[in-house]
């Protein structure tokens, strides 16, 4: 029996990103339930292909960081990855955002950039299922020091110290 395979596709923006959020599958018979499109019998062999299944994404996680947070000085970058399970699942694209980009940034490809001192939430979405996220935090202190401001007592002080 011949089918007809469409799709239904429902897109969210999730901060600048577009994220699938609803995938529907609706099958049509377009030969009207008979065998074949002459309406003869069918002979049992079939030219057609097994349709694709189809494994749902249910989880996503951060791979990289020490529980679900780091701390990073001013201009440092971490490289995160994403677990996405099952790991057969068919859709295994994700998205990467930051709450907070004078805090910290993300590429696509997880790696985060230490810009200003704060803290920022990183998030890694499913593209297909934009419910299914997993978030770090990133706390990012500032690495200069100013030395302008060190105050030296001068009676210790020492060439050898200097």
């Amino acid at each position: 029996m011949k089918r007809l395979f469409r799709i239904l596709l429902m897109l969210t923006l999730v901060g600048t990103m577009p994220v699938l959020t609803s995938c529907e599958e609706f099958w049509v018979d377009i030969f009207g339930g008979e065998d074949n499109p002459s309406g003869g019998s069918s002979n049992g062999s079939s030219n057609e292909k097994p349709s694709p299944v189809i494994v749902r994404v249910s989880g996503v996680s951060i791979k990289g960081l020490s529980g679900n947070a780091a701390t990073l000085t001013t201009g440092a970058t971490l490289q995160l990855s994403a677990v996405v399970s099952p790991s057969n699942t068919t859709e295994k694209t994700v998205g990467w955002v930051s709450s907070d980009d004078h805090v910290a940034t993300v590429s696509q490809t997880g790696l985060v950039t230490a810009v200003g001192a704060g803290t920022a939430t990183v998030r890694v979405v499913s593209r297909a299922n934009a419910s299914v996220s997993a978030q770090a935090t990133i706390t990012v202190i500032d690495g200069s020091i100013d030395v302008s401001t060190t105050p030296v007592d001068q009676s210790t002080a020492d060439a050898r110290d200097m």
